[in-house]
């Protein structure tokens, strides 16, 4: 009954969030269309194509302040083709002013590396953004947030939803995020735009917390739990760890030269010891914190919620699919690099279809390349009944 009751309360946040946010709700709701439309029916994915990506999801740059134990892109971000690579306003305003004439607008997410890096430029792109109906996600580690200026100038230029990755209490967060002070400056942050939002006033952004779960911080998630209930904050998001088994790799690589694209930089998001959870104690902490009631809504896992069995195959079988459904991201959802190369996955960034300075967004999404590869995801689909193999662990398709 608490659980139920726990639940209803929850959907109840949701909806008010919802009313509150209509412009980024709407958003929202588009992309959950079109991804239940072509999981459920695939053969849609070709039929019925997406005419312009509902999501865009921008990389600014290649750089991060943090050294994050379970951050493949990181080490993604270091290689020669991307290392101090960064998009700057001139590269972002025509994007913009494109996806302004559409018929539909996506939201836009920007994130890194760490994108407050960027700082007023930032602030001027998502300001451009809020004048034309765009709405706007910023993905960071929240640690430069800490200076009240940026978090004040963020909070006005009109951003939908500011998502801030917590791991932990303040040694588990540290720890983890490689550097003494990223726990502080992250929780100095979240006052900081707190504050902004009471003095302009704003009820925007939506504040988020995002948290990882691996064996690093999955003991401490009850305390960073009774951490952030007094916080100003509307959403906590759990989400699963992204990784690729040894298995999947090779399988991936294979396909990868038989299809005759670079082979992917997978090893970097092996994170074997994070694997390493105690299912049983994971599932009995999850059980207790949907239980909870908060002023703040929460969101938890997408393979059956608190399900030991389930967890365990999650984290130990990580070749085994767990998700009979197509990954749809590449068909709705275009992902944009430092190096402004258009590609369908952030986390796979070698299959490229264009670049926003050669050409137009809608031009590029509808190119043949861009038709060729997802053919080939399809009949890949069609064949197995899976996804490629270094996505069955992966956060688009899970959170």
């Amino acid at each position: 009954m608490r659980k139920a009751v726990a639940r209803l309360r929850n959907a109840l946040i949701v909806a008010s969030l919802a009313s509150r946010n209509p412009r980024f709700a709407r958003a929202i709701a588009a992309r959950r269309f079109f991804e239940a439309l072509y999981t459920r029916v695939p053969r849609l994915c070709s039929a019925l194509p997406c005419p312009y990506p509902v999501e865009v999801v921008i990389a600014l740059t290649s750089r991060c302040q943090l050294n994050c134990s379970m951050c493949g892109i990181r080490r993604v971000m270091a290689q020669p083709e991307f290392r101090g690579s960064r998009l700057d306003p001139a590269d972002i305003f025509p994007l913009i002013d494109e996806i302004a004439g559409w018929t539909f607008k996506p939201y836009i997410k920007f994130t890194g590396g760490e994108p407050l890096l960027l700082r007023e430029d930032l602030v001027e792109m998502v300001e451009a953004c809020h004048l034309r109906g765009i709405p706007t996600r910023v993905s960071t580690n929240g640690c430069l947030l800490s200076r009240g200026e940026l978090a004040h100038a963020l909070v006005k230029s009109g951003l939908d939803v500011l998502t801030i990755s917590l791991d932990g209490p303040p040694d588990v967060h540290n720890a983890i995020r490689g550097r003494t002070y990223a726990f502080s400056l992250a929780m100095r942050g979240i006052e900081n735009i707190a504050t902004a939002k009471a003095s302009l006033p704003s009820h925007t952004p939506l504040l988020q917390v995002s948290t990882v779960i691996h064996a690093g911080n999955q003991s401490s998630l009850k305390e960073l739990f009774k951490i952030l209930r007094p916080l100003p904050i509307q959403w906590w998001n759990l989400q699963l760890l992204n990784f690729v088994s040894p298995e999947a790799d090779k399988e991936a690589r294979d396909l990868a030269r038989e299809w005759g694209y670079r082979e992917g930089p997978w090893s970097f998001f092996s994170n074997e010891p994070l694997r390493g959870i105690d299912a049983e104690a994971l599932a009995r902490d999850i059980a207790w914190i949907e239980a909870q009631q908060t002023p703040f809504a929460k969101s938890v896992l997408r393979i059956g919620g608190s399900d030991q069995r389930r967890l365990e195959q999650y984290y130990y079988e990580g070749g085994r699919p767990l998700k009979e459904k197509i990954c749809a991201v590449p068909f709705f959802s275009l992902h944009i690099v430092p190096t402004g190369d258009m590609v369908f996955c952030i986390d796979y960034p070698y299959v490229v279809y264009g670049n926003i300075r050669q050409g137009s967004l809608r031009r590029e999404w509808v190119s043949e390349e861009a038709k060729k590869y997802r053919k080939r995801l399809l009949g890949y689909y069609s064949r197995t009944g899976k996804n490629l193999p270094q996505c069955s662990r992966c956060n688009w398709l899970f959170n």
